[in-house]
């Protein structure tokens, strides 16, 4: 990537140890970086990396399986006290086979709440990070004052966590085609969306395919085997009677809906209620 003088840079910290996280978020960056891993350590390569998290825009610490101390933890609350501006924390729970144990991923969840109480940033995904810097190098231009009060991203995921908290459950309705399925066979990954699907059903979230498929007998046999659960296919949960073809939902998963937006918003969603935010 060329670099220019006056381009914004991020300082990747984090786990180090062969973990090859670095290599996945760089080719996703628009911006300068600084990657402090060299093959042979010196005093002034330690001088070299302070003065970077330093000048930096951004200081990113990244934690995996692969971490082998926890320098980096103190590092990230440290600085989502000092520079809670430009502090992203992201941990990341597989890394190259490895996980992290259930009470390692709380201790982790826990120093996430306390650098977000800092005012810094926390992601749990690479892919989010890299949105989130490359936003920050987009032009500014004069915004249009939108009047409706759930064209605010932040009002809409106020509702759904409103709504989550007061029932225990959301209703989370998700197209299968290109969405959960690579229907044109194009390799088309769709791991990001069945992890999320997954997750959702672990905080109790009611899955409900939303399809115009007419062969619903293969997506009964392709999602079981593919670890993707569900609860219902085109039909309303029992709780919500109506003879609309519309179906009930909170939050619609389609990759011609705002798969973007709603990937994001249900991520949130996932990680506040595993912290009990």
């Amino acid at each position: 990537m060329q670099t220019h003088p006056f381009m914004k840079k991020v300082f990747l910290g984090g786990t180090c140890n062969k973990s090859t996280w670095r290599d996945e978020l760089i080719p996703l960056l628009k911006l300068d970086y600084f990657n402090p891993v060299v093959a042979n350590w010196t005093p002034k390569d330690r001088e070299e990396e302070l003065g970077q998290r330093q000048v930096c825009d951004f200081c990113l610490y990244v934690l995996t399986p692969k971490m082998t101390g926890v320098y980096s933890i103190a590092e990230v609350v440290d600085d989502s006290h000092k520079r809670p501006e430009k502090t992203i924390f992201c941990f990341i729970d597989s890394d190259d086979g490895e996980r992290f144990t259930s009470g390692q991923l709380n201790s982790l969840e826990v120093v996430g709440k306390m650098v977000r109480e800092n005012g810094a940033t926390v992601f749990h995904h690479l892919t989010e990070v890299a949105d989130y810097l490359n936003a920050s190098i987009e032009p500014k231009v004069a915004e249009k004052v939108l009047k409706h009060h759930f064209l605010n991203p932040e009002n809409t995921y106020q509702r759904l966590l409103k709504e989550y908290k007061q029932y225990g459950s959301i209703v989370v309705a998700i197209d299968f085609d290109n969405t959960l399925f690579d229907y044109h066979k194009t390799g088309l990954d769709c791991s990001e969306l069945i992890e999320l699907v997954q997750n959702l059903k672990k905080i109790g979230c009611a899955i409900v395919l939303w399809t115009a498929s007419e062969d619903t007998a293969f997506i009964q046999k392709y999602c079981p085997e593919n670890a993707i659960p569900f609860d219902l296919i085109n039909e309303n949960p029992s709780f919500f009677k109506s003879s609309s073809r519309k179906i009930y939902y909170n939050e619609l998963l389609d990759d011609r809906a705002g798969l973007t937006e709603s990937y994001h918003r249900l991520c949130r969603l996932y990680d506040e209620v595993k912290m009990g935010v």
